[in-house]
């Protein structure tokens, strides 16, 4: 699953990724630069990835979903 969020700079958006690594759900926030978002929504596509040759983990971790202080924060930051 991917969600980017609404608002971007010139050169890159950013988008939250969540999945499963080896069985165990994860999600990361990653800067994506507007170069490589063709080849970045094409893997998407394609069911496995990994996020860190498309562009800057920006946070990672474990779970479904990121907690509620790291979406807040990213959200100040990047909009």
């Amino acid at each position: 699953m991917m969600k980017a969020l609404k608002k971007q700079n010139h050169n890159f958006k950013v988008y939250l990724t969540q999945g499963k690594h080896l069985g165990v759900y994860t999600w990361h926030y990653v800067k994506i630069d507007l170069l490589k978002l063709p080849l970045f929504q094409k893997a998407l596509k394609s069911g496995t990835l990994d996020v860190s040759q498309y562009g800057e983990i920006l946070f990672s971790g474990w779970g479904v979903s990121p907690p509620d202080e790291i979406r807040k924060q990213v959200d100040a930051i990047y909009g």
